[in-house]
């Protein structure tokens, strides 16, 4: 939910859209639960930084030529299905594997506490790939 960047745009987003010609009912989600990872939002000003940034991806993706007629952009919160399904993930995953991933001990090192979110985050991925058998 940051700003796009030139690597963004010509790694994915450029692709997403020529991906439209060929396909329809693609879908593309703005990873809100992701980012909360990073991002603090109990302040009130922090929660409304956060939704400003979430509806500037929205506007900057389909700026970039993300068709609403023939792709669903979805806030990925919106969909309760990836809490849920992480939340199962969490209770069969051995804690200590996820200690041990490498994003997570380099993030954690940069962090004065890191927060469990950041210890789950593949959890959320994996979550993100079984839903969508993607």
């Amino acid at each position: 939910t940051g700003s796009i960047h030139l690597g963004n745009y010509l790694g994915a987003v450029r692709n997403w859209v020529d991906m439209q010609q060929e396909h329809s009912n693609l879908l593309f989600s703005i990873v809100d639960l992701h980012s909360l990872t990073s991002v603090a939002v109990t302040p009130a000003s922090s929660r409304e930084q956060f939704r400003a940034d979430v509806r500037e991806m929205a506007t900057t993706l389909l700026a970039c030529g993300l068709d609403p007629q023939r792709s669903k952009l979805y806030l990925q919160s919106s969909v309760s299905a990836h809490a849920e399904l992480m939340w199962l993930l969490s209770c069969h995953f051995p804690v200590g594997v996820l200690h041990q991933m490498t994003q997570y001990k380099e993030k954690a090192r940069k962090q004065k506490e890191a927060n469990v979110g950041l210890l789950t985050y593949p959890l959320l991925m994996a979550a993100d790939i079984m839903l969508y058998r993607s």
